[in-house]
């Protein structure tokens, strides 16, 4: 029974040196620490080799976003023969005592769950309210305890890889925006999935952002996960489509240039009405080795 951490980086090498140095610290440590690189061009890869030699690194050949990286890991740590995987951005930087919350956490359970999420928070370690899958006032009146959950964020995700090996990995086709949010809540179904708030994983808090060119994305999967009975919980499949026709409009007040931002929002429900994600098993992507970027697997 082993663990690994799987980390998801692109073009963050001071973020990402953090990121491993905060795993490096964890009581008890990983079995193993995997980094996935999106085909970074700002040296991350050269800083991991020189500074963490006993990181393990999956290079990819281009950026194919956060989702298709988390497709990656999570291939990864099945194919590698771990039992539970903490996935996490590269802008994430776990306290030293979130990994052994975790643990403690699985041997509270009498069954294993199908993820633990750690607790998002920022820099005051006050929870960060888009990241957590509970409402602030419930995660208050628990006290410490376990919350069962139905979702949860890729930031401390703490998935159980025998669930994980009876679906599909997550979607690499979103490439970012909403792949957490649809597997997450794909294998909550599968098996209870309980937040752990003595796992404490700092996160920058992004709230009030707009997403610029990003709205395409954003648009566009959550039209996937509405009109897929078979992705996401029903749950969820409804809350992403509530606010689709509002964020569609709504995001135009952070752009100058209005044109350009409705054809975006119009490509989008094109996509996401008219196309599909692909869905793929970890088995069905050959295993490369350590540096070598894996086949698409669809």
């Amino acid at each position: 029974m082993t663990d690994c951490a799987v980390v998801v980086s692109y073009n963050r090498k001071g973020l990402l040196e953090a990121c491993l140095s905060a795993l490096c610290a964890q009581q008890p440590l990983l079995d193993e620490i995997i980094v996935v690189d999106n085909a970074s061009t700002d040296g991350s890869v050269e800083m991991i080799r020189s500074k963490f030699p006993n990181v393990k690194l999956r290079v990819l050949e281009t950026n194919r976003g956060g989702s298709g990286g988390f497709q990656v890991a999570v291939q990864t740590a099945i194919q590698r023969n771990h039992s539970f995987a903490w996935l996490m951005d590269d802008d994430a930087r776990p306290l030293p005592d979130a990994h052994g919350a975790l643990l403690r956490a699985r041997a509270e359970l009498a069954k294993e769950p199908s993820f633990l999420a750690s607790l998002v928070v920022d820099e005051s370690e006050d929870p960060i309210e888009t990241h957590v899958p509970v409402s602030l006032e419930r995660l208050a009146e628990a006290n410490g305890r376990l919350l069962q959950i139905d979702r949860g964020s890729f930031v401390g995700f703490y998935v159980n890889l025998e669930m994980a090996a009876g679906t599909w990995l997550p979607l690499g086709d979103f490439f970012i925006y909403h792949d957490d949010l649809e597997y997450s809540s794909r294998l909550a179904i599968m098996a209870p999935a309980y937040l752990v708030s003595g796992s404490l994983v700092q996160h920058p808090d992004k709230r009030g952002e707009g997403l610029g060119d990003r709205i395409y994305y954003d648009i566009r999967n959550r039209i996937w996960i509405a009109r897929s009975r078979d992705l996401a919980s029903e749950d969820v499949r409804r809350s992403v489509a509530r606010p689709i026709l509002r964020r569609s409009i709504g995001q135009s007040r952070f752009t100058t240039n209005k044109i350009h931002y409705f054809r975006l929002i119009v490509r989008a429900w094109c996509d996401g009405v008219l196309n599909s994600p692909g869905r793929t098993r970890a088995e069905s992507i050959p295993t490369p080795g350590f540096g070598e970027t894996p086949g698409a697997g669809r």
